[in-house]
């Protein structure tokens, strides 16, 4: 007999790091996790196994020689049963039998019937002891607990299934989707829009859909942030790819009739590896991409459509084996696509054979200096041989037919002629779209969504920060505070963290996947703050934004508009907020002409009262961020030198190339201090600024009536 052994464990298992380059391949797709047991002991099991098998061969041979025994036995009690039955008959037969044999018949019928019933008992009896000695030989594995099944309801057809049976939930009021039918949308992206609850569309929709679609013209339009340009051209794009496919199907079923049904799936395989990408959409982006890819999704959930984002930031191993899926929509930004098709991607080489091609916020992608890829995408799409000829191109912006304000100094001189400014010219030659695209403007006068209120802040760049903290302590809110550097940035993000306002960062130095959870934060919290860069201000539909702050005012009219664009979307209210200091006197000035034709933005009131707790806040905290960033700084440097002379084996002159930190009972010191004064700061924020105040809102749902206002700017103070 082979001996077995048993793994005694004497430590935990342990959990092996596997390389992230290893996960991303295709061999560890199935991977869940590795561990390993280092410590542990092989204990040989009891050699008891034969003498127990010797025991039950045993049993089983009593066991068969009762059986005998047994079945003997019936066979003496049926060798009596047909007499009795015959005597049966014979009793019915014959009619002159005496007392005495009819008794005798009786006593037999009875003794067979109680020996039946004994022998039955036996029987069940010794089953029993059988199957424990099975049991205790062998273990059995535990008997599941069988699950109580709910009643079934009963659910007339008037009645609506409960969300615990598992069917989709139909909308107790179905809503009117005549108006989309009559811009000609298909009934399977009619159905997903009346599940996201779009029964009318927006002035922009109703403007492109039907020469897009019935005419498959090219569009070029431009309307206010937040008013549906995204399904103006997400819808044509799948109505195209729907007729195509659809196209594709009846081609495929002529062809194949007679065909066996393993050489047609073979044949309908390789032209799906074979099919190329049908649309392409670019985005500035990666955040607006993947905000598109999400919208585009819910729009193609009742039809074939496959969708992908091909974005940087994110692991492009992945990236590769989504394109292996062969995906119909491609959602990308220019960096991330370019590299993937000069590594040679087998279904990116097709991307020259699109249907469909769509450049959104247009006007920032093909400036001059941005997006050197964009160039090399559009010559590869354009001077492509392989091109379609009727090849759909769909051009959005809200700034598209924006023109730059010339100053007046150049057009009163003859020597600087005005230079062509006609965007749409440009972007046409860039682009290569038709030859007469269609032209949809639908920009409001005011460059700027009605619903917007709009106000600014004279004050000095030291003041900035006071009237930041005044504004999002007055005014509760989802506020979006917007800077032009990412120094500046980071600053206030450590300043408002100190304030415990707890900001939240958004620029492009950060990793993909933490800038999406920024962003998932701040739309899921109602009095959540958002410091960004202007990699939010384009595209990006995060819902009731109360509040956008310029904390430094933008350097373009454009940014001006796609930044104030975060609120205001959908017809809500929302409000702009200016901080003008005399460094910004120039921009500002751009602003208001090109905006609101030299229109000056109305102040923004002050509670004089509360500004001097405002700035002994912001003051404390500015101290505080000053000092950690100086401790922070030297000890940085300090490291660094001490671990490169570790590695060259030097010695470090301490004079010379180490900061100073003073001795253990210094830094304790200040370590104290620094303690000392946090406590201090977090008992000034406890306490309110205005406890028994209520501040005016200023939006246009109500009048702003307040006494006094502050001025910083003009160091004067108005009565009101």
């Amino acid at each position: 007999m082979a001996t077995t052994f048993h793994v005694k464990e004497k430590s935990a298992w342990k959990r092996v790091v596997v390389p992230q380059d290893l996960l991303n391949t295709e061999e560890f797709d199935g991977l869940i996790d590795i561990q390993e047991l280092t410590d542990y002991e092989l204990v040989q099991i009891n050699n008891n196994l034969e003498s127990d098998d010797e025991s039950n061969n045993k049993k089983e041979k009593n066991l068969k020689r009762k059986k005998a025994k047994e079945e003997a036995a019936l066979e003496n009690d049926t060798e009596f049963q047909p007499k009795a039955k015959k005597k049966k008959k014979n009793k019915k037969s014959a009619k002159n039998i005496s007392d005495a044999q009819a008794l005798e018949e009786v006593t037999t019928d009875e003794h067979s019937c109680i020996n039946k019933k004994i022998k039955k008992r036996k029987d069940d009896t010794r089953k029993k002891e059988a199957d424990t000695t099975v049991e205790k030989n062998i273990q059995l594995p535990p008997k599941r607990k069988e699950k109580k099944r709910k009643p079934v309801q009963n659910i007339s057809e008037d009645e609506e299934p409960s969300p615990a049976s598992g069917s989709l939930q139909e909308p107790t009021t179905e809503l009117d989707m005549s108006q989309w039918a009559n811009l000609y949308v298909p009934d399977v992206i009619q159905r997903a829009l009346q599940e996201q609850g779009f029964p009318t569309p927006t002035e922009i929709q109703r403007m492109t859909l039907p020469t897009a679609i019935r005419e498959k013209k090219d569009i070029f339009g431009a309307a206010e942030t937040g008013s549906g340009k995204t399904l103006a051209f997400g819808i044509p794009a799948m109505t195209r790819i729907l007729e195509a496919l659809s196209i594709q199907r009846k081609k495929d079923k002529s062809s194949i009739e007679c065909d066996e049904i393993s050489e047609e799936l073979a044949n309908k395989e390789e032209k799906l590896v074979s099919s190329p990408p049908m649309a392409l959409i670019l985005e500035p982006t990666r955040e607006l991409a993947v905000q598109v890819k999400n919208h585009l999704s819910r729009l193609a959930k009742y039809t074939d459509i496959k969708l992908a984002t091909i974005v940087g930031g994110m692991s492009i191993e992945k990236q590769r084996r989504i394109l292996k899926k062969h995906p119909h929509i491609i959602i990308a930004t220019p960096g991330r696509l370019w590299q993937l098709v000069e590594e040679g991607d087998d279904h990116l080489s097709q991307i020259d054979k699109i249907l469909c091609l769509i450049v959104d916020e247009a006007d920032r992608m093909v400036e001059k200096g941005h997006y050197e890829e964009l160039t090399k995408i559009m010559e590869l799409l354009n001077n492509s041989p392989r091109r379609v000829k009727n090849r759909q191109t769909f051009v959005m912006s809200a700034t598209l037919t924006m023109d730059v304000a010339i100053p007046k100094r150049l057009n009163s001189k003859k020597k600087h002629p005005k230079k062509d400014l006609d965007k749409l010219k440009s972007l046409t030659e860039r682009i290569c779209a038709g030859l007469k695209p269609k032209v949809i403007d639908l920009t409001p006068k005011d460059k700027v969504a009605q619903t917007l209120t709009e106000i600014r802040v004279n004050c000095n760049a030291d003041e900035k920060d006071y009237y930041l903290y005044y504004f999002l302590c007055q005014h509760p809110g989802r506020t979006l505070v917007f800077a032009n550097s990412k120094d500046c940035l980071r600053r206030l993000v450590a300043l408002f963290t100190l304030l415990k306002c707890s900001p939240l960062p958004l620029h492009a130095d950060m990793h993909q996947r933490q800038r999406l959870k920024n962003l998932d934060k701040f739309s899921e919290c109602s009095q959540a703050l958002l410091i960004a860069s202007d990699v939010a201000a384009r595209g990006l539909d995060i819902p009731k934004v109360d509040h956008v702050i310029h904390y430094q005012v933008p350097r373009t009219m454009e940014n001006y508009i796609h930044r104030s664009g975060r609120t205001a979307r959908a017809s809500n209210l929302g409000l702009s907020v200016m901080l003008v200091g005399p460094e910004d006197a120039k921009d500002y000035r751009k602003i208001v002409h090109g905006v609101r034709n030299g229109e000056e933005l109305p102040m923004m009131p002050v509670e004089v009262d509360l500004f001097p707790a405002v700035k002994i806040r912001v003051n404390l905290a500015r101290n505080i961020d000053v000092k950690e960033y100086r401790l922070k700084k030297k000890r940085l440097r300090n490291n660094f030198f001490t671990k490169a002379a570790q590695e060259m084996d030097m010695i470090v002159d301490d004079d010379r190339l180490l900061e100073d930190l003073g001795d253990s009972v210094q830094q304790a010191q200040d370590k104290q201090q620094l303690q000392q004064m946090k406590a201090q700061l977090e008992a000034f924020i406890r306490c309110p600024l205005a406890p028994l105040r209520m501040s005016k809102y200023p939006t246009k749902s109500g009048q702003l009536i307040l006494k006094k206002s502050l001025n910083l700017f003009d160091k004067k103070i108005s009565k009101k």
